[in-house]
């Protein structure tokens, strides 16, 4: 993502961490944000910025009728997340 957007929010998460805000949340049903963070915050790690133990990143997934559901949803977020965080 290299939308000015993206960038005001890697500049965001940047200045949260330097004030000492380290938890960010987000929920695969809140359109791209899941996305935006990881993309945010593994580039910050990728910069040598900030490292993994630095933050805590919590995302969510709306119940579903079924586990095979969920899994579905869960899986998809994780593939994501799990790659880059």
């Amino acid at each position: 993502l290299k939308s000015e957007s993206q960038i005001n929010l890697k500049d965001v998460v940047r200045t949260c961490l330097q004030v000492g805000l380290n938890h960010f949340e987000t929920a695969r049903f809140y359109g791209t944000s899941e996305m935006q963070f990881v993309d945010a915050l593994s580039e910050l790690m990728e910069s040598g910025e900030i490292t993994r133990d630095d933050f805590i990143f919590q995302t969510k997934i709306q119940p579903k009728a079924t586990g095979e559901e969920f899994l579905k949803v869960f899986n998809t977020s994780w593939a994501h997340i799990g790659e880059k965080l």
